[in-house]
């Protein structure tokens, strides 16, 4: 019997808005590498979100660890996508505000946003 060795892909797909999902799911690269970075084993992981599948956690894991600087550098890009958007979105609708709103439009309803507190 000959022993025949494989390399499997590495379970990552890019969306066309740049986001790295792992396998077929909507988790996202970051979520995993943080979660290990945390120090949750890949077991865990596959806890912490049951779509995934174990090899592939321990194939991104290794991916990591193989192309660690690239990884970092994406979710440093990731993080500040994020952050410019949660200004973006603070700015088109400031919370204080939107929360006035909203509550007015309870109040107009006659509905107590909160019927056992004195706000």
């Amino acid at each position: 019997m000959t022993f025949t060795v494989s390399l499997d892909p590495t379970p990552l797909r890019v969306h066309e808005n740049g986001t790295v999902y792992v396998g077929s799911t909507r988790v996202m690269l970051e979520l995993v590498i943080e979660a290990y970075q945390a120090g949750n084993s890949a077991e865990q992981i596959v806890e912490i979100w049951d779509v995934l599948k174990l090899s592939d956690v321990h194939r991104v894991i290794a991916y990591y660890l193989e192309h660690r600087d690239d990884v970092e550098a994406y979710m440093r890009q990731q993080e500040a996508r994020g952050q410019l958007l949660r200004e973006e979105n603070e700015q088109r609708y400031p919370s204080a505000e939107t929360r006035a709103y909203l509550l007015k439009k309870l109040q107009d309803k006659g509905i107590d946003p909160f019927p056992d507190n004195d706000n």
